[in-house]
């Protein structure tokens, strides 16, 4: 049997609640920009969600930032990694899901190229 369910488009609220889910963060710099963008455009929240997701490529950065701390006690090391991964990984994932939107909103204000074929045949 199939189920169809319908899902609205990801507005600011259930945004805030991936940001909280993803990366333990309740506000940051973005979240202006980012509310404003997902009212001016329909996206899915499973692409919101995807941007959020910290991609495993910047544990290099966090293992060669530790590396540099030789010395310091275990418990120091883990929570400063801890803390700089976090902050990393939520200013990248951000800093890529305005991009997305933004790239989104610019693909919906062009207009189809069967419009613009009509028009220069007119």
């Amino acid at each position: 049997m199939d189920r169809h369910i319908e899902m609205s488009y990801c507005r600011f609220e259930a945004f805030k609640m991936f940001a909280k889910s993803y990366l333990d963060i309740t506000e940051h710099s973005l979240f202006g920009e980012i509310g404003k963008l997902l009212d001016e455009i329909d996206t899915t929240p499973a692409d919101v969600a995807d941007n959020l997701m910290p991609r495993g490529k910047r544990n290099g950065e966090i293992d060669r930032l530790l590396d540099e701390m030789n010395g310091a006690p275990a418990d120091v090391a883990g929570k400063l990694m801890l803390r700089v991964k976090r902050r990393r990984e939520a200013d990248d994932c951000l800093a890529g899901l305005v991009e997305t939107l933004k790239k989104a909103k610019m693909k919906s204000a062009a207009p189809p190229m069967d419009s613009m074929e009509e028009a220069k045949e007119e």
